[in-house]
């Protein structure tokens, strides 16, 4: 029985998810830094670090607002980060599998393309670290997927809203 490409898409999925629950435990200083900047929003309504204390300090505006709404739902703010980094991990995944089957066809360029992306460790440990990484990369994925067609065939209200948001989540995207 031959392997089709919908298979490997499926066994991508699985690796990827493996992966991040394999870094569940991992947390870094910075994702420390965007949980308390969600929470103080949530709970003072300011984004800050320790409330009345102006500091810049979270360089992605945009992920810790995105957090402030999972605090807001009642989520636990490490959980909140770890929920919303594999969220962007899963849909810049599909954005890459979309992506590799509109250049390449459904053969194994497509497959290889895709599976590399969903095994590539710097991308997996920052996704399950609660860092804004994996928002970065989703926002890059929807852009190359609306912009990587025929001149007259581009989604430039996507390549547009994709690129515009990314100096809020990564500020060398300016």
């Amino acid at each position: 029985m031959r392997a089709r490409p919908k298979d490997a898409f499926f066994v991508g999925l699985a690796i990827l998810v493996l992966q991040l629950f394999a870094y569940a435990d991992y947390f870094t200083d910075d994702s420390y830094i965007y949980a308390r900047f969600a929470s103080n929003l949530v709970e003072h309504g300011e984004l800050v670090f320790n409330p009345g204390e102006r500091i810049h300090a979270a360089t992605s505006p945009l992920w810790a607002l995105l957090l402030a709404g999972f605090v807001a739902a009642g989520i636990p703010v490490v959980a909140g980060t770890k929920i919303l980094g594999g969220l962007c991990a899963f849909g810049a995944a599909l954005r890459v599998w979309r992506i590799g089957i509109r250049r390449f066809g459904p053969g194994i360029w497509s497959v290889i393309l895709f599976l590399q992306f969903v095994s590539e460790p710097w991308f997996i440990r920052w996704s399950a670290s609660g860092m804004e990484t994996p928002l970065a990369v989703l926002l890059l994925m929807l852009a190359l997927e609306a912009g990587l067609r025929p001149i007259d065939e581009v989604d430039w209200t996507r390549v547009g809203w994709s690129l515009g948001l990314m100096p809020l989540v990564r500020p060398e995207a300016t």
